[in-house]
């Protein structure tokens, strides 16, 4: 499998599970339909064009910084989230 596309695959593959899970017994008794793209967009050229106009990031995008033993002096954290040197201060990513 080449990388090109990687991204593009990985997101019509997402949307059609998102679609089996939300057309489950369970979530067809308080779903009322597909809003977008609609249940009649179905192949993959018209996914993918859904998907490139309506794609984005919604979070910032941020930096990373290096997580590592204590002793390890290149590391701003620890195994543990802690960042070193400043007293109860963690770092965490949901």
């Amino acid at each position: 499998m080449t990388q090109e596309g990687y991204d593009l695959r990985t997101l019509i593959e997402s949307l059609r599970f998102t679609r089996k899970v939300a057309g489950s017994d369970i979530l067809n008794q308080v779903l009322k339909g597909e809003a977008f793209p609609g249940a009649v967009v179905q192949s993959y050229d018209k996914l993918a064009d859904y998907i490139r106009e309506t794609c984005e990031i919604v979070y910032p995008p941020a930096g990373t910084c290096r997580m590592g033993q204590l002793h390890d002096k290149m590391s701003v954290v620890t195994p543990y989230l802690k960042v070193k040197d400043i007293g109860g201060l963690r770092v965490y990513d949901a």
